[in-house]
């Protein structure tokens, strides 16, 4: 996605705590997915159906998570 601040493969940290809100599975709601820090990799961009809004799967270790442009900060390697 050429207007997508961040592209596949873009070393990222969350910005603040990500929580369940109840769409990621085997965590309860209201439970922390990410904690604010944690590096991951980009590996899928995508945006919401009326085009507004970047998603960004993100794996951080065994976890894939989706996370939006404004969670995320890119870091170096």
């Amino acid at each position: 996605m050429d207007n997508a601040k961040y592209q596949w493969g873009n070393k990222v940290a969350v910005m603040a705590d990500i929580i369940n809100d109840g769409s990621y599975p085997n965590k309860a709601e209201g439970e922390t997915i990410v904690v604010k820090g944690e590096s991951g990799r980009v590996r899928q961009v995508g945006q919401d159906e009326e085009k507004t809004t970047y998603l960004y799967i993100v794996e951080f270790g065994d976890r894939l998570v989706g996370c939006f442009e404004d969670e995320l900060e890119i870091i170096e390697d």
